[in-house]
């Protein structure tokens, strides 16, 4: 939902309000579901999993989403995989297109 909150809210060629606050509070939402989770347990699905992977990119305002997001981030895999792709990630900022 964060992926797809960032494109609409970044890219679309039509700004329709409606669709826009739906992603934006449908992501809050989802944003409080993971702090809650994340108070009880170091990870998403308790131990590191591919869950923590794939969420890992939208880091996000709440407490233990923090965290979190700093936990993963430390992590040696995760620092050498966001390294790799920092290429990408430079050539994405500088375009005003969607890659």
């Amino acid at each position: 939902m964060a992926g797809q909150a960032h494109r609409f809210l970044r890219y679309a060629p039509q700004q329709i309000e409606y669709a826009l606050h739906r992603l934006r509070t449908e992501v809050a939402r989802l944003y409080r579901l993971m702090d809650r989770q994340l108070e009880r347990h170091e990870y998403l699905a308790e131990d590191y999993s591919n869950a923590d992977i794939a969420a890992w990119a939208f880091g996000g305002d709440y407490p233990q989403v923090k965290r979190w997001f700093e936990a993963v981030g430390g992590r040696p895999a995760v620092r050498r995989g966001a390294q790799a792709g920092q290429d990408w990630v430079n050539f994405t900022h500088r375009s005003t297109t969607p890659p």
